[in-house]
């Protein structure tokens, strides 16, 4: 079962927002960013649909004038 997008985004957001603190190791870094790949596959996602999905979504409400340039 797949997790809708407008659902699925708020959760992939928030997990984008962690900030780690200064000195944190690439190695940790990169288990966290796995594991954010992990949920979306996890909620029935692929990677690469979830990033169109995002880019062509989230990305021109951001910024307008890029819903021009994708059509």
């Amino acid at each position: 079962m797949r997790i809708p997008y407008e659902i699925l985004v708020i959760a992939v957001d928030k997990l984008y927002d962690k900030v780690f603190p200064v000195g944190t190791s690439n190695e940790v870094i990169s288990k966290y960013c796995e594991f954010i790949s992990d949920t979306i596959v996890a909620s029935g996602w692929t990677i690469d649909d979830f990033s169109y999905e995002y880019v062509n979504r989230g990305l021109p409400n951001l910024n307008p004038q890029m819903d021009r340039n994708l059509n």
